[in-house]
């Protein structure tokens, strides 16, 4: 047997064994629970878009070639791998570390190239 529930602008059609009180539950806890994955999607998607940014950015800088550009491309490089590193692309972080590598041995210091080379791998 179903009964009909209403308050304000709810209109629920319960069970006969289903208590208001869990019927009120599930009618909050479904949106929250969409809320949640919906905005989890747009922090990976926001967090991908400001990773390729930084790496693109760190590209630029390495492009150049200065010291000083060079030190910059290594901070941007860092950003990139952490930042990909909280949704686990495990590829791109890959990538971020082989371009650390990569700015370093052109600074010229082949010990933290090759750290980062290995952690790439």
């Amino acid at each position: 047997m179903k009964r009909e529930y209403k308050h304000n602008f709810i209109v629920a059609i319960l069970p006969a064994d289903e208590s208001v009180t869990s019927a009120c539950l599930r009618i909050v806890i479904a949106p929250v629970l969409l809320i949640l994955v919906f905005s989890s999607i747009t922090f990976s998607q926001r967090n991908s878009a400001a990773a390729q940014k930084a790496f693109d950015e760190g590209n630029a800088l390495y492009e150049r070639g200065d010291t000083e550009s060079l030190n910059r491309a290594l901070e941007k490089f860092g950003d990139a791998y952490e930042l990909y590193s909280k949704p686990q692309n495990k590829s791109y972080m890959a990538l971020s570390r082989a371009f650390l590598g990569k700015t370093w041995k052109k600074l010229g210091e082949p010990v933290q190239a090759l750290a980062n080379y290995k952690d790439a791998a």
